[in-house]
């Protein structure tokens, strides 16, 4: 995995008046020379309380100037931002996640690119939203625009619990940022949460605590200042989700790097995601890296990094 970024897909959500992150993708991926396929999924009206109606209004043909007219203007859409050839406008008769989960499939996508949307609480808890149903089956890494703007990405907060996954998380969460902004003008930052579960034994000061976990990240970083990125160590106490999306607005970032199990079903709901939690809430943009993106390879990073969890912090 180089970090190299070819193909792009964006998921747009509205034609009429504009996709507000169309602009961005479009300049991401002319800046990166990467092929861009704009996805935009629409529901046929649905004929089934009226299936006599179905024959006569949404035969084949009806089906096809439906398509053709939407096809036409996203396509109008596209032409008014650029004229490049390297972008693909697909429309795509199907729920919005299955549609661009499909492409990024079909074109062998590097970077998902998607729009963070707000519903009420209870649809969101219940239905979750596009973004979140992406970040949860994409096997490459998603890019979720919570601002109108990607440019510029000056301070990236990336998030650590000092497991392999994380440190892997790491590695390629940097090679991406490689390609989305000069590295030496941005500023990195880990952040390590810890809560009360971990067993600290009493009596264990608080200072104590914080020197011991602190003293375990910048172990876990070294491999990567050891290779020349200056990256600072961040330590705070309390919910996961909560501290993530606390240091990122105090910072303030404006990219938050996030890796993601890929959870599904049941469980979600029971126990819980951090990164969906924190997806809800975060307050600058988010480049989720699923497990999946990460592959089984040997990163020296990681094996390097002595990764422990941080239920293995002790103060000495």
């Amino acid at each position: 995995m180089d970090g190299q970024i070819r193909h792009i897909v964006l998921g747009v959500a509205e034609i009429a008046d504009g996709d507000p992150h169309l602009g961005p993708a479009v300049e991401l991926a002319e800046s990166l020379g990467a092929t861009l396929h704009v996805v935009h999924a629409y529901r046929l009206p649905d004929p089934a309380p009226y299936p006599t109606i179905e024959s006569v209004v949404l035969n084949q043909e009806a089906v096809q100037q439906i398509h053709e007219g939407v096809q036409a203007r996203l396509e109008g859409e596209v032409r008014k931002i650029s004229e490049s050839d390297r972008i693909v406008c697909r429309a795509v008769p199907a729920p919005a996640d299955g549609a661009i989960l499909k492409v990024v499939e079909d074109v062998g996508a590097d970077l998902v690119m998607v729009g963070a949307t707000r519903r009420g609480a209870i649809g969101r808890k219940i239905l979750g939203t596009t973004a979140q149903r992406i970040s949860r089956a994409s096997g490459v890494p998603v890019l979720v625009s919570r601002r109108r703007d990607l440019y510029p990405v000056s301070r990236v907060l990336l998030t650590s619990d000092l497991s392999e996954l994380s440190a892997k998380v790491h590695v390629r969460g940097l090679q991406i940022l490689e390609r989305l902004a000069a590295p030496e003008r941005v500023e990195l930052r880990s952040l390590l949460v810890y809560g009360s579960e971990i067993p600290f034994p009493p009596p264990v000061s608080q200072h104590r605590i914080l020197a011991a976990a602190e003293g375990k990240l910048n172990e876990f970083l070294e491999p990567i200042r050891a290779a020349g990125t200056a990256i600072d160590a961040r330590v705070r106490e309390g919910d996961a989700d909560e501290a993530i999306i606390e240091e990122a607005a105090e910072w303030p970032a404006d990219l938050l790097i996030l890796g993601t199990h890929g959870r599904t079903g049941a469980s979600r709901f029971l126990i819980g995601s951090v990164a969906e939690a924190v997806l809800r809430s975060a307050p600058c943009n988010v480049l989720l890296i699923p497990a999946a993106a990460l592959g089984s390879g040997d990163l020296a990073a990681t094996s390097r990094a002595g990764a422990t969890h941080p239920s293995a912090i002790r103060a000495e």
